[in-house]
């Protein structure tokens, strides 16, 4: 990488490709394929998906584009030992939901292709014989039912239709999907629940905590009996045991927090392309400069990096700290070395870039079809999000990609989880304030470095970023995958998305477990409007904030620093505070 962690908007995109279009948020045409179609690079500021008060949106307007991997009859068993359940995806192909799971003796990812005949739907207030009218002659409807749910707005129970569809893009993500023909003359949606993504949906309705242990019997995925201490579980029950409402979670929530995480094989990559002008970034959806070498580092020790060899550059000299473990491969053709490099990133369940998003793995992508390398059977690496710079994703066909830069700009895990640790949410900054050691300072310009040295330079980025993961016996890897118990995410996306979404899911999840109608924004908005409603008297914000008072100006020695940890919480619990408790329809 030709940066210091600069690997941003380079000089010769123009920054129209950089800004989303604008529309009513209903997508008009079929998501982009993936493997194949073009990609897009975006800035690492502009790569967040944000809401208007700035944290990162779950995404759910448009349905994911299905990735069509080839996945070979050894690799989905019909009987599998308890393995790790790292995703939940969805197959164009196959047409289902699939699992994703890394069995921790072989140290191999296998798959589970649903098997029940689940399906993508949504609800609607309208009766089947409208819904019929509406969408039966759409070739993605496949059904509909009359079902009971709970309002809780309401506080009632009311009658739904249950609109069935084929797959993902009949219900949501195109311009014929069937949710657009539910709007109303005044635009009023009689959809509900027809924008949350079908994984997601998929995992809600059938339980799957994604980081908790599975096995495979005769072709059915069954949960595993959570491996917990007994007396450990106990006394967590004792010390809640006063905390009333809580009995009824801690059967569900207590094995997410005490169930052992598996050191899961997992191998950080880093490259250098080379830059005929300092200080600017290649394009990666172009990818028109040669990738000079590419850094490997694993979890159990193996240390590479493969060093395109190129006219005018010597060998150079082993520096004074120099690892004694680093191998160098050398190759002659470009070609040769991506290969290489693709076999060997496919076979790890877990791959850890810095920025690789919308760099390391896109630019080896873009940069194999520009070589006319065969994509179907060598490049891994598929681009998600490839015509919106804001849902830039490099998928890996077998394994879970983490792009550890959009894990430690969360400010959840900046502020709270590390305490602060790092001020600048670059590799040098955040390695220096965690490890306490950061980047290998350079003799001269990336694109003129000796082999030596451009091999230790790029291995090192590779090297701190998979010992993030294990810093504190894999502190970080486990905070992910309580993340992703707690949440109900998978590992590729509680890692790109904040806070929010991850509250968004839980609450989801709940909803969907007992019966609940999942309401929308503006359902609580209707509702919830009132007259005694607070003013806002700040520009920008909804609501009134707190009472500042005015300092007293001048030096002031001595000071004590008094703070407060978040109280809302604590506030929300003692006063039953919810959507359904606010403003709520009883009388009384």
């Amino acid at each position: 990488m030709a940066r210091e962690d600069s690997k941003g908007v380079p000089d010769q995109v123009p920054l129209s490709d950089y800004l989303p279009d604008e529309g009513n948020g209903v997508s008009l045409s079929a998501p982009a394929r993936s493997k194949k179609g073009p990609a897009s690079m975006d800035s690492p500021e502009m790569e967040r998906r944000t809401s208007s008060d700035g944290e990162m949106d779950i995404g759910d307007e448009e349905e994911d584009e299905a990735l069509d991997i080839s996945i070979g009859e050894k690799e989905r068993p019909s009987d599998l030992p308890p393995s790790f359940l790292l995703s939940v995806d969805y197959s164009g192909k196959e047409n289902k939901a699939y699992a994703r799971l890394y069995e921790p003796k072989s140290k191999r990812v296998y798959f589970w292709f649903d098997n029940t005949g689940h399906k993508p739907y949504f609800y609607t207030d309208l009766p089947i014989q409208e819904v019929e009218s509406r969408v039966k002659r759409n070739p993605g409807f496949v059904d509909a039912k009359k079902v009971k749910l709970h309002d809780l707005l309401k506080d009632r129970t009311v009658e739904m239709t249950k609109v069935i569809g084929d797959n993902p893009l009949s219900v949501g993500g195109r311009a014929d999907s069937m949710r657009n023909y539910f709007v109303d003359a005044n635009n009023v949606s009689h959809a509900w629940e027809a924008k949350i993504r079908y994984r997601l949906t998929y995992t809600y309705d059938t339980e799957l905590v994604p980081g908790l242990m599975y096995k495979i019997e005769k072709g059915k995925l069954v949960a595993c009996p959570p491996d917990v201490d007994a007396k450990t579980l106990q006394a967590f029950k004792e010390t809640l045991e006063d905390e009333e409402g809580l009995e009824s979670i801690l059967d569900t929530y207590s094995p997410m927090f005490f169930t052992e995480v598996p050191d899961i094989k997992r191998l950080a990559v880093d490259i250098e392309v080379y830059a005929p002008v300092v200080n600017r970034v290649p394009d990666a959806r172009a990818a028109k400069q040669p990738v000079t070498a590419i850094g490997l580092s694993d979890s159990e020790g193996m240390n590479q990096c493969f060093v395109l060899k190129r006219k005018g550059i010597s060998e150079g000299k082993k520096g004074k700290d120099y690892p004694k473990n680093l191998e160098i491969k050398y190759f002659e053709d470009e070609v040769e070395m991506l290969v290489e490099a693709f076999k060997l990133i496919d076979k790890y369940p877990i791959v850890l870039t810095f920025v690789g998003d919308s760099f390391d793995l896109q630019y080896l992508h873009e940069r194999a079809k520009r070589l006319r390398i065969d994509m179907d059977q060598y490049c891994p690496i598929s681009i998600r999000g490839a015509n919106d710079p804001r849902r830039l994703q490099s998928l890996l066909d077998r394994g879970i990609h983490v792009d550890m830069y959009k894990f430690f700009t969360n400010p959840s895990i900046k502020i709270y989880a590390l305490s602060g640790a790092y001020q600048r949410e670059n590799l040098e900054t955040i390695t220096q304030g965690i490890l306490g050691e950061g980047k290998l300072d350079l003799s001269t310009e990336i694109a003129n470095l000796p082999y030596y040295e451009l091999a230790h330079y790029c291995w090192r980025d590779a090297n701190l970023v998979l010992r993030l993961t294990q810093y504190e016996d894999n502190l970080l890897l486990r905070l992910i995958v309580l993340l992703m118990r707690i949440s109900r995410m998978s590992m590729d996306e509680v890692t790109r998305f904040y806070i929010s979404s991850w509250i968004q899911s839980v609450f989801r999840q709940e909803h969907r477990s007992r019966n609940l109608i999942i309401p929308r924004r503006v359902d609580i908005d209707s509702m919830k409007q009132t007259d005694a409603q607070t003013a806002a008297i700040i520009d920008g914000k909804s609501f009134q904030g707190a009472i500042v008072i005015d300092p007293v100006p001048g030096v002031h020695f001595n000071a004590t620093v008094l703070d407060f940890a978040s109280l809302y919480p604590t506030i929300m619990k003692t006063h039953n505070i919810s959507y359904e408790t606010v403003d709520c329809p009883h009388e009384e």
